[in-house]
């Protein structure tokens, strides 16, 4: 029981360290899509 709590807790820190770097690789795919885009004009 107790294991089954600690692994819910590892994997939900797990998971929200997940949605942060996908986050920031969006961030940076549009940043440099911007910059592409700023480049070619």
């Amino acid at each position: 029981m107790l294991i089954l709590l600690y692994r819910k807790i590892i994997f939900g820190k797990v998971y929200e360290i997940d949605i942060e770097l996908t986050e920031i690789t969006m961030d940076l795919t549009k940043y440099t899509i911007d910059r592409i885009l700023m480049l070619k004009d």
